[in-house]
């Protein structure tokens, strides 16, 4: 078992983010934050869509992608829906704000997105598929937040993402079983 395996560790981070994250939001917090909005949303909408197309048309075309992205999505294949909802609300929202509110703002674009893909690296087991995902991520997320300036592009980007992923992705699983070498053993 790997430490980020852990479920207390697991949980005690997630936390610790989501504490973070909100003091990070009590001392920036200001009206002229949300005067860009719907540029955020219009580039956090078209972002989180196009990450996804593109994340999903790389693991489409290759069998080790399709067996590794399964191995990270098998949970949500059973999932309730208020386990895939807090996933697609809560956690783009705290690790937006830790890691482009508060890391981004200290350590630059490039420092910040690496510590990004470190961090989510530790708990896929360093897959190149999942690897590729979390970078097309940590690029796409980090350019909106570039581009707008806004913690809402961002927020909006990765929400987006993650409801493609956690909603739509396992139901593509579930209807294309012939191309999932592990799926049979999943539902059975």
């Amino acid at each position: 078992m790997k430490i980020c395996d852990h479920p207390i560790i697991v949980v005690g981070f997630e936390v610790s983010l989501l504490v973070l994250s909100f003091f990070y939001l009590l001392t920036h917090l200001s009206p002229s934050n949300f005067s860009q909005w719907p540029l955020a949303l219009a580039v956090g909408n078209l972002l989180g869509i196009i990450t996804f197309c593109l994340t999903f048309f790389f693991v489409s075309r290759f069998q080790f992608a399709r067996d590794n992205m399964f191995q990270y999505h098998r949970h949500y294949l059973f999932a309730s829906p208020l386990t895939k909802t807090a996933s697609c609300l809560v956690v783009p929202i705290a690790e937006e704000i830790f890691f482009r509110g508060l890391i981004f703002s200290f350590l630059g674009f490039f420092p910040s997105l690496f510590l990004f893909i470190f961090v989510h690296l530790l708990r896929l087991d360093n897959k190149i598929a999942t690897a590729a995902s979390v970078l097309l991520c940590g690029l796409s997320f980090h350019l909106s937040y570039y581009l707008t300036g806004s913690l809402l592009a961002p927020i909006i980007a990765h929400m987006v993402f993650t409801f493609l992923r956690i909603f739509i992705f396992p139901e593509y699983i579930k209807s294309h079983p012939q191309y999932f070498s592990d799926l049979t053993l999943a539902l059975a």
